[in-house]
């Protein structure tokens, strides 16, 4: 009979949801199966800022001796792994939307702005000695846990090489200290 299904056929089709509902890694729960989805999204952000700076290593590069020194930069970029990520936080009064319109004019007279999958605020600002290291710098403006003000989160992604100049941190802090002053 075509519509009928075999008792064998049935157990199969209980376990098959049973496991898609519970994880498809032997038992895991949906709560483990979304930490998991949220760490792979943290790994492709931090993809971006890493590919984002090298990007700006190499422009930087490429300005001062054109191809052979930009290609030096990137195959050092290559091989130096070393990067120094610094996150901070500030709480400013207002409307996120509100303090996202009123801290626009201060950003772009401190960086160049780039395009940010994360719908989050984001440039590159010059820091490091002479200001050739390039920093990412991006903003995520979110209404205060507290209820009152907007939480803003200031994350400096720098590449370090064999002397630390702590960029990141260093370019991070600049950009709190500008929007508190300010706003």
């Amino acid at each position: 009979m075509v519509g009928l299904e075999t008792k064998g056929a049935q157990v199969m089709r209980r376990h098959r949801l049973r496991s898609a509902w519970h994880g498809a890694r032997g038992g895991a729960g949906v709560r483990e199966v979304l930490r998991s989805i949220a760490q792979n999204v943290l790994q492709m952000n931090e993809q971006f800022e890493k590919e984002t700076v090298r990007k700006a290593v190499e422009d930087k590069a490429r300005s001062f001796g054109g191809k052979p020194v930009a290609r030096g930069a990137r195959r050092g970029m290559r091989w130096s792994d070393r990067w120094d990520i610094d996150e901070r936080q500030l709480h400013l009064p207002g409307e996120p939307d509100a303090v996202r319109r009123r801290s626009a004019p201060i950003l772009k007279e401190m960086w160049q702005e780039v395009e940010n999958p994360d719908q989050e605020t984001a440039g590159i600002v010059w820091s490091g000695m002479g200001k050739l290291n390039p920093v990412l710098v991006s903003l995520r403006f979110d209404p205060s846990p507290s209820g009152e003000g907007t939480r803003v989160t200031v994350r400096g992604v720098a590449a370090e090489g064999l002397i630390k100049q702590h960029a990141g941190s260093k370019a991070a802090n600049l950009v709190s200290e500008r929007l508190e002053q300010a706003l």
